[in-house]
């Protein structure tokens, strides 16, 4: 029977978009999956957990080490304990697989196209990459890891699936052929809108995720106000 390491990053986008791809798996094959993330990861048991066993990669007792470098160690630990068939993953890899000696075997990244490079648009990887990227390198030629020249080789795989709706993936230009257009992929939690939202009407709802800005400017919340003709945003 295969083996499927499935390396979630902690936020709930991304373990949600892997539970609904494998949720699939599961229906047309087999093979044993195994959902991966860094510790503690709160969403991890509430959502994979429903399906499939999961895995937790402990942070160091120690402050201050950097979570690409204890999330390698903790992932070369298990690698040399447990032999996998494929490794897919969706987590920021500037912050989680930047150190990581992969084993020789398969390896699908699943992501969004804007964050592979295509389209050319600034992301915060690159913002990340600017001010870290010297000493991720240093770091990788330590684990006799290739320097990297840019945020977008990590985001690189054997294949690359991009969970994008496919007119979003060709206005933004054509992929290299291992670049693969899923389509749209979410997850819904069960439940009703909190109570001092449920009688608003013409509600703005902005949710900028974990490559956004967590704020927005005024004027910029002002323009969308104005646009959506909102009465109440969240």
């Amino acid at each position: 029977m295969s083996h499927i390491a499935v390396l979630a990053g902690p936020a709930l986008g991304h373990v949600s978009r892997l539970f609904q791809i494998f949720r699939q798996v599961r229906a047309l094959s087999d093979a044993k999956v195994t959902f991966i993330s860094p510790g503690p990861a709160r969403f991890l048991d509430r959502v994979a957990g429903e399906l499939f066993p999961t895995l937790r990669i402990p942070p160091p007792d120690t402050p201050g080490v950097p979570a690409s470098e204890w999330f390698a160690d903790g992932l070369e630990t298990l690698f040399g304990s447990h032999r996998f068939d494929l490794i897919v993953h969706d987590m920021n890899p500037l912050q989680w697989l930047a150190l990581v000696r992969f084993p020789s075997c398969p390896r699908i990244h699943v992501t969004n196209a804007f964050l592979t490079g295509l389209g050319k648009m600034e992301t915060i990887q690159q913002t990340e990459f600017a001010a870290r990227g010297a000493a991720i390198n240093r770091a990788r030629a330590n684990r006799g890891l290739p320097p990297l020249t840019c945020a977008f080789d990590l985001y690189d795989a054997d294949r690359v699936m991009l969970t994008d709706p496919a007119p979003l993936v060709a206005a933004l230009g054509t992929p290299p052929p291992h670049h693969i257009v899923c389509g749209h992929c979410s997850w819904s939690a069960k439940g009703t809108l909190p109570a001092e939202l449920r009688d608003r009407k013409n509600l703005l709802i902005a949710s900028m995720g974990s490559s956004g800005r967590k704020t927005l400017d005024g004027d910029t919340l002002a323009a969308l106000v104005q646009a959506t003709h909102a009465t109440a945003t969240v």
